[in-house]
């Protein structure tokens, strides 16, 4: 359709059209991507894959990077075929990291396979793939460099800690915050001194209840995340009129999770939570928003 209709004459001009616009639902690009198998189709989802850029990035952050761009195909070929073009593209772009494509291949499809069976609505914790499992399942994938335990052991953590969506896309209705509750910038107080405020893009997730925040309201990947267990209560600031802090009712730490340069996974307990918003208004209706996504959440700030 696309080719009869002038958009992509050429595989360059394919790869470009699903890399740059906006408003494409990542359904339809993770099924076009995953139904290319002519030759032409196969060097669009090559210049598609290696357009993505993930030279001297590690290889989850890359893979997330990738995924980032669309939805996943459900058919079994497709996803074989689309994690095939990520992987050429990752060797090419950072050979040292495996001693082939094929061994890039095989850890993605594993890691893929950890991400769903982890964030398994349906599936029992008890059946759920253990660090010790996930270490076994990935012995042997490169012959020629085999993968240490500590490599291991943080992409199983990294990919347990903060599962492997598709990109946040406003305008797209099947994108990872499709049931957001609200979104726009506040600031964060630093947990250390000197405690400064940074700025930053925050998505309340309703599904599940967290606070994401970013860089700005591009990035696919998020500096980190707050989890609103329903143990966390929200209140307005008494040091700061645009203000509002999340805290735990039991006293106990408020959690939250940061991702490092590198991509790797940092576990932070706090007293609590500061944040700013852009006004009065605006510091109440992040409240009340916050107070919507806990269940047990006393109503008794008005």
């Amino acid at each position: 359709m696309l080719r009869e209709n002038g958009y992509c004459r050429t595989p360059e001009q394919t790869a470009r059209f699903f890399l740059t616009t906006s408003g494409l639902k990542k359904e339809s690009i993770g099924n076009a991507l995953g139904s290319m198998t002519d030759e032409r189709g196969l060097e669009s989802l090559k210049l598609f894959a290696e357009g993505i850029g993930m030279e001297g990035l590690p290889f989850v952050r890359s893979l997330r990077k990738f995924l980032a761009k669309f939805k996943m195909p459900g058919e079994a070929q497709m996803v074989d075929r689309v994690l095939d073009a990520f992987a050429n593209a990752f060797f090419k772009q950072n050979p040292d990291e495996f001693s082939s494509p094929t061994a890039a291949h095989g850890l993605s499809f594993s890691v893929i396979m950890l991400n769903t069976d982890a964030h398994s609505r349906s599936l029992k914790a008890s059946k759920k793939m253990t660090k010790p499992q996930f270490i076994k399942n990935c012995s042997g994938i490169d012959y020629q460099k085999e993968f240490t335990k500590d490599m291991l052991g943080k992409i199983f953590d990294d990919i347990i800690g903060q599962e492997i969506l598709h990109q946040v896309d406003k305008h797209d209705d099947g994108n990872l915050f499709a049931d957001s509750v609200k979104e726009g910038w506040m600031k964060k107080q630093g947990a250390k001194a000197p405690y400064t405020w940074k700025k930053r893009y925050f998505i309340l997730s309703r599904s599940p209840p967290q606070m994401y925040y970013f860089e700005d309201e591009k990035s696919a990947d998020p500096i980190g995340y707050i989890p609103l267990d329903n143990d966390i209560i929200v209140g307005k600031s008494e040091r700061h009129a645009k203000g509002f802090e999340l805290t735990n009712r039991n006293g106990d730490q408020v959690k939250s999770v940061r991702y490092s340069k590198k991509r790797e996974m940092v576990l932070g307990q706090h007293k609590k939570t500061s944040l700013k918003a852009g006004d009065v208004e605006e510091c109440w209706d992040w409240i009340h928003a916050v107070q919507s996504t806990l269940p047990k959440q006393d109503r008794n700030l008005d």
